[in-house]
C-alpha cells in the first residue's frame, strides 16, 4: 500500500517553515532572465510560497519593540572593561605586511568622504562603513584565510512564533572561510553560505543607519535571531552603524527567546580619537566566537571542512586527575557524604586565540552556581570551580562567607530562598592562580597546567575533609 499523501493543511509550522527556506533558496539560484525556464514557473513558486505563508510575515525593516517582547527577546546591556579597550585599541593599530590600506590611508579616505560625500542618506553612510570594513578585512586576510564583505545579504523567511515569520536584508555580512573558498563565495555568496558544508569560521551581520543607530536594535534583533535559527547558532556578533557612529552587539539563544546584548555608542571622532577601538573590536569580533568552534581543514581533501569536537578536549582528564578520593579509598561515595560538593566543572567549546577575558562570562554563570550549591549544601563553606573553553582552562574559589545567598529575582519564589546581607560573590586568592601568571589560564599540554592540577588536587583534598 503506497504512503498516504499529504495536503498543505497537514503540515505542521516546522514542514512550512522547512519548504520556505528550501523555496527562497531554489528559487534565489534561478537566473529570472534565463530563457529556458519554464513558462509560468516563477508565477507558480509565488503562487506556492503564499499557500504556504499562513502566518503573518514581518520583514526586519518593520519591526518593533513589541515583536521581541512577543518572542520573549530580552535587550541589555554590553560592557568593555578597561583591559578589553587597551587590547583593543592596540588590535586597531595592528599593521599587516603589504596593506596599502594603512591607518594613514584610511584617516585620509576618512577626510575625503566627510568632504565630498552626503551622509544624509544610508548610500551616503555605506561609503564611510565601506572604508572601515574594507579595513578589517584586508589586515586580517593572509594566505590561509580571507575575510569577505557580502552586502545585502539576504536572510531567507524563517517562522519564529507560530503565528510570525521573519526575513529580510542585512546591509553586511562579513565571512571569515579559508581562502581556498573566496572565489566561489565572492560568485555565488548566497547559495555558498546556504551550504551546510562551507560554515564560516565566524560570521558576522552589520547594519546601516544614517542616524540613531539604538534605534535599530529591534531590527537587528530578529535578523540575528533569524540567522542563528536558520544555521543553529547560539551567538551571533554584529554592530549598528552610521559610518561615525558605532554600536556592537551580541546575540545569544536562550531557551526560551533570546538576549541581545548592546554596547555604549562609539564614534570615530573628528580627530579620530576612537577609530583604533571601532576597528579594533571589529577586529576581535571576527577573530572570537566563544560559542561557536573553529572551522579548520582536516586532511588532504579539498572538500572537507570539520569543526574540532568537545570529545578530543583533555578536560575530563584533568578531572579525573584532581578527582579527590573518599576515605574508604575508593571512588564510591559513602552516601553521607553525597551533598559534600567541593568541585564544579563548567566545559565550554573551543575559542580561537584563547584570553582572559574570554572566561568571564562563563564565570556569571558558575557565580550563580556557587550561590545556589552555598545554599542548597550548608555542610560545605568552600567550592572549586574549573571552567575549560577548549584545550585551556582555568580555576576560581568561593567561599560561602562572602556570598550573598539569595536567589535571582526571577527565583524569589525558590525553596532555597535566603536574605543575606553580605557582598556576592567574591572568590578566594589562592595559591593555584600563581601557576597561571598574568594570563590568568593555561593550555592543557604546558607545564603549568600539570603544577595548577596538583596545586588544585591539594585544595580539593583540604575541602573535603573540612566538610565532613
Amino acid at each position: 500500500m503506497g504512503q498516504k499523501k499529504r495536503k498543505l493543511s497537514d503540515l505542521t509550522v516546522g514542514d512550512r517553515n522547512a519548504l520556505l527556506v528550501a523555496l527562497d533558496a531554489f528559487q534565489g539560484s534561478l537566473d529570472e532572465d534565463d530563457e529556458d525556464l519554464p513558462s509560468g514557473l516563477l508565477s507558480a513558486l509565488g503562487q506556492f510560497r503564499e499557500k504556504l505563508e499562513v502566518v503573518k510575515h514581518v520583514s526586519f525593516s518593520k519591526v518593533d519593540p513589541t515583536d521581541l517582547a512577543q518572542l520573549s527577546i530580552r535587550a541589555g546591556p554590553l560592557f568593555l572593561n578597561k583591559e578589553k579597550i587597551t587590547s583593543a585599541r592596540a588590535l586597531g593599530l595592528t599593521e599587516a605586511d603589504n596593506n596599502i590600506l594603512s591607518m594613514t590611508v584610511l584617516q585620509e579616505l576618512i577626510n575625503l568622504v566627510r568632504k565630498h560625500v552626503s551622509v544624509t542618506t544610508e548610500a551616503g553612510c555605506r561609503i564611510l562603513i565601506n572604508l572601515l570594513l574594507l579595513r578589517v578585512a584586508s589586515t586580517m586576510s593572509d594566505e590561509n584565510t580571507d575575510v569577505n564583505i557580502i552586502p545585502e545579504y539576504p536572510i531567507a523567511k524563517i517562522i519564529l512564533a507560530e503565528n510570525h515569520s521573519f526575513g529580510g536584508v542585512v546591509d553586511f555580512l562579513m565571512a571569515k572561510l579559508p581562502a581556498r573558498y573566496t572565489d566561489h563565495l565572492l560568485r555565488n555568496p548566497v547559495i555558498s553560505l546556504n551550504n551546510p558544508d562551507l560554515t564560516p569560521i565566524t560570521s558576522n551581520i552589520f547594519e546601516a543607519k544614517r542616524d540613531r543607530v539604538d534605534a535599530a536594535i529591534p531590527q537587528v534583533a530578529l535578523a540575528a535571531a533569524s540567522h542563528c535559527k536558520q544555521r543553529s547558532l547560539p551567538v551571533l556578533r554584529g554592530c549598528i552603524t552610521s559610518g561615525e557612529q558605532w554600536v556592537f552587539f551580541v546575540y545569544e539563544v536562550k531557551e526560551v527567546g533570546g538576549l541581545i546584548s548592546c554596547s555604549s555608542e562609539y564614534s570615530i571622532g573628528r580627530q579620530f580619537q576612537d577609530l583604533p577601538l571601532i576597528l579594533g573590536i571589529l577586529r576581535d569580533w571576527e577573530v572570537e566566537d566563544e560559542d561557536n568552534s573553529d572551522v579548520e581543514d582536516e586532511g588532504d581533501s579539498d572538500d572537507e571542512m570539520t569543526s574540532p569536537s568537545l570529545q578530543t578536549a583533555p578536560s575530563p582528564e584533568l578531572v579525573f586527575k584532581i578527582r579527590v578520593q573518599p576515605p574508604n579509598n575508593t571512588l564510591v561515595i559513602p552516601p553521607a557524604h553525597i551533598k559534600r560538593i567541593i568541585l564544579l566543572v563548567e566545559i565550554k567549546r573551543a575559542v580561537e586565540n584563547c584570553r582572559e577575558w574570554f572566561f568571564h562570562k562563563v564565570f556569571d554563570q558558575t557565580d550563580q552556581q556557587a550561590v545556589h550549591a552555598f545554599v542548597s549544601y550548608p555542610e560545605i563553606d568552600t567550592l572549586g570551580v574549573v571552567v575549560a573553553l577548549g584545550d585551556c582552562w582555568t580555576y576560581r574559589e568561593y567561599d560561602r562567607h562572602y556570598m550573598e545567598l539569595s536567589p535571582t529575582p526571577s527565583e524569589r519564589n525558590d525553596a532555597t530562598y535566603h536574605e543575606s546581607d553580605l557582598v556576592s560573590p567574591s572568590t578566594i586568592v589562592n595559591d593555584v592562580q600563581r601557576h597561571f601568571g598574568r594570563r590568568g589560564f593555561a593550555h592543557f599540554q604546558e607545564p603549568a597546567s600539570e603544577a595548577a592540577s596538583i596545586a588544585i588536587h591539594k585544595r580539593l583534598q583540604a575541602m573535603y575533609k573540612s566538610s565532613l
